[in-house]
C-alpha cells in the first residue's frame, strides 16, 4: 500500500522510449534460481533456521545491488519490467502495468539508480 501510494505523486517530465526489450522472463530467473531449491528443504530444526537466514541474506543481496525489480510479487501484482534506451540514457530498467512500446512517451517516478516506474 505503501508503494502505491509512492506512485500517486507527481512525475517528472515525459521520456520517449527510443529502445525497448521485454524484461519479464526476469520474474522466473529470480524464481527459478532462488525459490525453487528451497523448496526441497526440510523445514525443522537448524534447517528451518538456515533457510530463514539464506532468504533473508539473498533479500539483502538483491537490494543492494539494486536488483529488486526482479522479485517474481511484482509479476503477481501485474507489474511489467522493460530495459529501456531514451534520448539521453541507455540501459534504464521501466516498470509499468501498462504495455510499453517504441515511442511511447511515458512519465516517469525515479525508485533507485536506474530504475523507473512509468506510466503513459
Amino acid at each position: 500500500m505503501r508503494f502505491a501510494y509512492a506512485l500517486k505523486g507527481s512525475t517528472k517530465l515525459p521520456k520517449e522510449i527510443k529502445k525497448i526489450e521485454d524484461q519479464n522472463y526476469e520474474h522466473l530467473a529470480f524464481l527459478t534460481t532462488y525459490i525453487i531449491p528451497f523448496l526441497r528443504v526440510k523445514l525443522e530444526g537448524k534447517d528451518l533456521l538456515v533457510t530463514i537466514l539464506l532468504l533473508i541474506i539473498i533479500g539483502a543481496i538483491f537490494v543492494k545491488t539494486n536488483l529488486f525489480y526482479k522479485n517474481p510479487t511484482l509479476a503477481l501484482l501485474g507489474y511489467k519490467l522493460y530495459k529501456v534506451d531514451t534520448e539521453k540514457s541507455n540501459g534504464l530498467i521501466f516498470i509499468s502495468r501498462q504495455n510499453l512500446k517504441l515511442g511511447d512517451k511515458v512519465h516517469h517516478i525515479l525508485l533507485s539508480d536506474n530504475v523507473y516506474f512509468v506510466k503513459l
